[in-house]
Formats: structure tokens, sequence, C-alpha cells
């Protein structure tokens, strides 16, 4: 099992996609778990051809950056590599 974070400068409202976690992308890796740190539990999510597609909580854990943290199986060990659309 690996875990991946995201930090964000700012917390999107609605979907956030991250393209690099598409399913033809990904096509080893499983994602099992998506939390954003500081809120409690896990989150709403797909996973499709156009990314992994994260459900953000109305209420947002601080007024700084944020982190997603990404839990799964077979997922690329470089975070660097990934990006995050939707940026506010």
């Amino acid at each position: 099992m690996k875990t991946i974070e995201f930090n964000r400068l700012a917390l999107s409202i609605g979907v956030v996609t991250i393209a690099a976690l598409a399913k033809d992308k990904t096509p080893s890796g499983t994602i099992q778990k998506v939390e954003l740190l500081g809120h409690a539990g896990a989150l709403e999510f797909t996973q499709d051809s156009e990314g992994l597609k994260v459900k953000m909580p109305a209420d947002k854990p601080g007024d700084y950056a944020v982190a997603l943290r990404i839990t799964g199986s077979g997922l690329m060990s470089n975070p660097s590599k990934y990006t995050v659309g939707n940026r506010p």
C-alpha cells in the first residue's frame, strides 16, 4: 500500500480533478481512500479516464494550504510528477 500527498495553496469548492491519476495512466494502481488532512473522514471520489475526481467538503480545515492524502496500491512513488486540475 502506498500513500501520496498533494499540497494545495487553497481549498477548492466542488470537485477537484487530478488528471495524472486517470484510470488509463495508472492501469495497475487502485485508489482505496482519499482524505483531506485536518478534515474528519474520507472524501467521496471516483476515478475515470479524465482523472481522480475528489468531492471537496464545504467546510475547510484551515485558512492556508491544504493537503489530500491518497491511499492505494500500485501508485507512482513520485507525486511531483502528478498535476492537479481545477486550481483556484
